[in-house]
């Protein structure tokens, strides 16, 4: 069971206290309130993990976002060979 989120037009969509809880997801079935929602709005799924890789070396200092640690390990791959640069990880979940 998850819950559907949404974030309403010109909110901060990183802030969770800004979003908006439309209903509760259960096998694919989401239960949405009734004109919460208008064009624009950005809908979230709860919290979500992301795969952080921060190249040392470039500047400025830019943490490279995946969804997935297989996507950024192949990236930090890359990037060392290419460039010869320090690469760290970390994982942060909003």
């Amino acid at each position: 069971m998850g819950r559907l989120y949404i974030a309403p037009q010109g909110a901060d969509p990183d802030d969770p206290g800004a979003w908006t809880c439309l209903g509760e997801t259960d096998d694919g079935g989401v239960r949405i309130e009734a004109g919460t929602f208008a064009p624009g709005d950005r809908i979230r799924h709860g919290p979500r993990t992301w795969y952080l890789a921060e190249c040392q070396d470039c500047m400025p200092v830019l943490p490279q976002p995946f969804s997935d640690p297989g996507e950024r390990t192949d990236w930090i791959v890359a990037h060392r060979r290419a460039t010869g640069h320090r690469v760290t990880c970390r994982e942060e979940t909003r």
